[in-house]
């Protein structure tokens, strides 16, 4: 079989997974996907991506969604060879080097080089987040955006810092691992680069987060005080850091709350002010005001 005939095999059978979880599966599956997708990503593409990362990445009751179909849906024989390539692909972000006529890719974080069969699509000295499908000793790949070179710096950099993060709280682990776990990440980002990029210059206002900063003593106090209040949405928990929103006519403004510090990130000076003067009515004698900040898109990413 041609080496494009098997791309194309490989669509085929995303497309016939997709089918089936849309038509005729639970949509309690596909809810619980894009709550996890569309958490925390704002913007104009919000779903951008969704399909590649639900089949391949996604974990319903501890198996990826193209296991989980073939589970429950009868495929050819032929088929079980792409299924098993879906499940070892992995997303990340590449630079492309033109060598001889041929595409070079070079992961941007754990530095591996891959020569891939459809080099036709791409283009030297681009930065592209894509999907890579080994098949049989051979490398396809399915690009979801293209960056100018330019964009390296702030990709390496956002994912980068999320990896020591990560690291300085779980302990070290190699980066190809956490590209794997943490696709997710990958293509939040993604979300947020191809907004940045679709920006004119002086749109840049938009990607302003005006944060306020807060110590404290007793954190007990606190999580009870917030979570209590009724104001405050509860988002999420990670690793003893707890997030919660605040919707008021400006907008949606996030509390960060770690080990002693309360982060108050907004998207107006307004919003900020508004959040402000709440939190600090509610937690009065249990908060010290730290800083108020003002961040950019280069110290966001």
């Amino acid at each position: 079989m041609a080496l494009m005939d098997t791309l194309n095999k490989i669509e085929t059978l995303q497309v016939k997974g997709m089918e089936y979880f849309l038509t005729k599966h639970s949509s309690k599956v596909l809810d619980a996907a894009k709550d996890e997708f569309l958490k925390g990503i704002e913007g104009n593409y919000k779903e951008y991506g969704f399909d590649n990362w639900f089949l391949c990445d996604f974990k319903y009751q501890n198996k990826d969604m193209m296991t989980y179909y073939v589970q429950n849906q009868s495929i050819l024989s032929e088929e079980k060879a792409y299924v098993e390539c879906l499940s070892k692909s992995w997303f990340s972000y590449f630079e492309v080097f033109e060598i001889e006529g041929k595409s070079l890719l070079k992961d941007l974080f754990t530095k591996d080089d891959y020569k891939v069969e459809n080099s036709d699509i791409l283009a030297d000295g681009t930065i592209v987040a894509a999907r890579l499908y080994p098949y049989e000793g051979h490398y396809f790949i399915e690009v979801l955006e293209t960056f100018d070179g330019e964009m390296q710096q702030h990709v390496t950099g956002a994912v980068l810092a999320k990896y020591n993060e990560y690291c300085t709280r779980n302990g070290t682990v190699d980066i190809s691992l956490f590209i794997e776990d943490q696709s997710l990440l990958l293509y939040k980002f993604m979300n947020v680069f191809k907004n940045v990029s679709n920006l004119e210059t002086d749109a840049e206002e938009e990607y302003m987060v005006y944060q306020s900063d807060y110590v404290f003593e007793d954190r007990a106090k606190v999580i009870e005080v917030i979570s209590t209040e009724g104001s405050f949405e509860f988002l999420e928990s990670d690793d003893g850091v707890e997030i919660y929103s605040y919707a008021n006519d400006e907008g949606v403004i996030e509390l960060v709350i770690t080990q002693n510090k309360i982060e108050i990130e907004a998207p107006s000076d307004l919003s900020r002010q508004q959040v402000k003067s709440k939190v600090e009515t509610l937690l009065e004698g249990y908060i010290t005001f730290v800083q108020d900040l003002v961040l950019n898109i280069d110290d966001i990413l």
